[in-house]
C-alpha cells in the first residue's frame, strides 16, 4: 500500500517539471481568485459604509420630523391671547441680549423658566436637535450669526425653538489725533 502511495504521489510530481506553464497557469489562477475576493470584500465594506450612512440620516431626519410635530402641537395648543404653556410642554427659552447688532466679543445667556431643563441650541441658524451641542454657559459673539435654541424639561415635551440673529458692529477707527 505504501508503494501504491508513493508511486502515485511521485507519478503527479513531474507533471510542473514538464510544463512549466501548468504552474504559471494555478498560480493566476489563484491570484485571480484572490483578487476577486478582495473585490469582493471591498465591495461589501463599502456596501456597509453606505447602509450605516444612510441609517444615520434617516434616523435625524425621523428625530427632525418628529421634533418639528411635537413643536406643531405646542404652538397649535399655545393660547395667543396669554402666550401661556400648557402644562406637560416645556416654556421656550429667552436669551440674554435683545436682537440687532452687537460688538464682537458680547456674550450671550440663555435660560428657560421651566425648572430643570436641558437646553440645546445652534449658530448656524438650522433647528437645534438633541443631538445639537448643550448649552452650558454663555455663548461668545463674535461674527454675525443666527441663534436658535430649545428647551426639554423633565418628563415634558420640548419647547417651541427660540430664534435670534445677532449683527457683529464694525470695529470703529479711532480719529487717532497726533
Amino acid at each position: 500500500m505504501r508503494t501504491a502511495f508513493l508511486v502515485l504521489f511521485l507519478g503527479c510530481t513531474p507533471v510542473f517539471a514538464q510544463d512549466p506553464g501548468a504552474w504559471a497557469a494555478q498560480q493566476a489562477a489563484q491570484q485571480a481568485m484572490d483578487a476577486s475576493a478582495y473585490a469582493a470584500q471591498q465591495a461589501n465594506d463599502q456596501m456597509m459604509q453606505a447602509a450605516a450612512t444612510a441609517n444615520a440620516q434617516a434616523m435625524q431626519a425621523a428625530q427632525l420630523a418628529n421634533q418639528f410635530a411635537m413643536q406643531q402641537a405646542v404652538q397649535s395648543s399655545q393660547d395667543p391671547r396669554t402666550n401661556a404653556v400648557p402644562s406637560g410642554v416645556t416654556r421656550q427659552p429667552v436669551f440674554s441680549v435683545k436682537p440687532g447688532t452687537v460688538s464682537a466679543g458680547t456674550k450671550v445667556r440663555i435660560k428657560c423658566f421651566t425648572r430643570f431643563v436641558l437646553i440645546y441650541y445652534t449658530t448656524d441658524g438650522t433647528a437645534p436637535t438633541f443631538s445639537s451641542p448643550l448649552y452650558r454657559g454663555a455663548i461668545r459673539i463674535n461674527s454675525s450669526l443666527q441663534l436658535k435654541a430649545m428647551a426639554v424639561g423633565p418628563d415634558m415635551w420640548p419647547s417651541s425653538i427660540a430664534d435670534i440673529r445677532y449683527t457683529v458692529a464694525a470695529p470703529t477707527r479711532g480719529t487717532g489725533h497726533a
